[in-house]
């Protein structure tokens, strides 16, 4: 595998699973064990001596695999939410059609390997919205499941916080959806690939 390969792939991973994976993680935990806990626990381990820290380079290692794979295992949530709404919709009858058309985002890849890059990176920003999403509600749920057992302002204040964020998440990945399906067709038009094939994509 070559620099020219090597080099994208990482770059979709850091940001569609490790980026949205570092914030989503933690704040899942502030959820379950209380934003003030979190950020003390956070407090008391940076303020250790190194010597009785693992290595920095141990540190970022583990941060990075935790995160990756938190990303990944909220991506996939992601996937089973909206699986099961295609379904739901396809049994009352509403029309569902894939986000793009992947023989057509491989073929632009393959005869115009900057725009499909261009492309990979929109795709890339509509994954890590979605694990952001994923993460902020599963957040929400159990933030609003301790209020309703036992009230309080700090999970209150967290909650409106998460629900901000979850909106502003949506509205990202409208955005995101709109651009990706605009650069896919478009690119179609300058490949001279038939009208018809292209507007499947939308």
């Amino acid at each position: 595998m070559n620099a020219g390969t090597l080099v994208p792939q990482l770059f979709y991973d850091l940001l569609s699973r490790i980026a949205p994976g570092a914030l989503a993680l933690p704040t899942i935990i502030a959820a379950v064990l209380a934003p003030r806990d979190v950020l003390r626990f956070f407090a008391a381990w940076a303020s250790q001596p190194a010597a009785q820290r693992p290595s920095t380079t141990e540190e970022l290692l583990w941060g990075l695999l935790f995160a990756y794979f938190s990303g990944t295992l909220l991506r996939g949530v992601d996937y089973l939410a909206l699986e099961g709404i295609s379904r739901l919709r396809s049994r009352s009858g509403s029309p569902t059609e894939p986000l793009v058309r992947y023989d057509l985002y491989y073929r632009i890849k393959i005869e115009q390997p900057e725009a499909g890059s261009r492309i990979t990176k929109i795709k890339a920003e509509g994954s890590m919205a979605a694990v952001l999403e994923t993460g902020f509600v599963i957040s929400i749920l159990i933030d609003v499941g301790f209020i309703l057992h036992q009230a309080s302002q700090e999970r209150f204040v967290f909650g409106s916080i998460l629900v901000l964020a979850i909106l502003a998440m949506d509205a990202f990945r409208r955005h995101v959806r709109y651009r990706l399906r605009l650069a896919v067709s478009e690119h179609c038009k300058i490949l001279k690939i038939p009208e018809t094939e292209a507007a499947k994509t939308a």
